[in-house]
């Protein structure tokens, strides 16, 4: 129908998979959440995000790095510099880093993994495999229950804000810690499912990673999908020294 007959609307014709009161609780949360951070929707700040974003930090205070542009007479380029030193040089002494210089020397240690898969992959990977897969089924009964406890939690939070005895933003306050605490343990339960099925995370990866390199020309170039595939963090340690840490471990 595109205009050729009448169209109408049925308001709760049917019964929501998500109920009205909820959707409309997730979207005030997720609207608060951005007003406490200061973030505006479809602000530059946020469309010019790059693959290292929030992922590079300093070595000496653990701060994340924030991506900044240095302006000289032949022109402009882009670094990496610690937001604790952003904020006070006295908090961190650490300076401001290429991203170049990061993005160069994430290839040649592709290209070193390409070169060193037989000599360090596949014996690492050999290893891991061979170890006997533990058993979780106390971990995973611990994990369950957790689960339930904060599910009720919450459950009962809910009926006490709809019944109108709890003020609102204290309830998507504690609704924030709980929702969040959930999705942290199940995600910590999926872990374990997969790490009694004899495979973790950290094997799969390390699995991905061989077989990738072993059908992987030799570049100088900067592979941003190579990147997002088996980067999960980047450490600056100097201006000279970075630290990859991948997902295989």
């Amino acid at each position: 129908n595109n205009g050729e007959k009448n169209a109408y609307l049925v308001r709760d014709h049917h019964k929501a998979i998500i109920d009205r009161k909820t959707y409309d609780a997730v979207n005030e949360l997720i609207e608060l959440k951005r007003e406490n951070k200061g973030i505006i929707q479809e602000s530059p700040k946020y469309l010019n995000r790059t693959v290292l974003s929030g992922k590079v930090r300093c070595k000496a205070c653990g701060s994340v790095m924030k991506r900044i542009t240095r302006y000289t007479q032949s022109g402009s380029y882009k670094m990496y510099a610690c937001s604790t030193h952003l904020h006070s040089k006295k908090n961190c002494p650490f300076k401001a880093v290429y991203e170049d210089g990061i993005l160069c020397a994430f290839a040649s240690m592709m290209n070193k993994l390409t070169f060193a898969r037989e000599a360090i992959l596949e014996p690492l990977l050999s290893e891991m495999q061979g170890q006997k897969p533990k058993t979780y089924v106390k971990e995973l009964k611990v994990a369950n229950e957790a689960i339930r406890e904060d599910a009720d939690k919450l459950d009962v939070l809910t009926r006490l804000s709809a019944s109108g005895y709890l003020d609102r933003s204290h309830f998507l306050k504690e609704k924030n810690k709980l929702v969040t605490r959930i999705e942290e343990r199940k995600k910590e339960r999926e872990q374990l499912k997969i790490q009694e099925a004899g495979k973790d995370d950290t094997v799969i990866n390390l699995e991905a990673l061989c077989h990738y390199v072993k059908g992987r020309k030799v570049s100088e170039r900067f592979c941003e999908e190579e990147f997002k595939r088996f980067v999960d963090a980047v450490e600056v340690v100097s201006r000279t020294e970075v630290c990859f840490i991948l997902k295989c471990g």
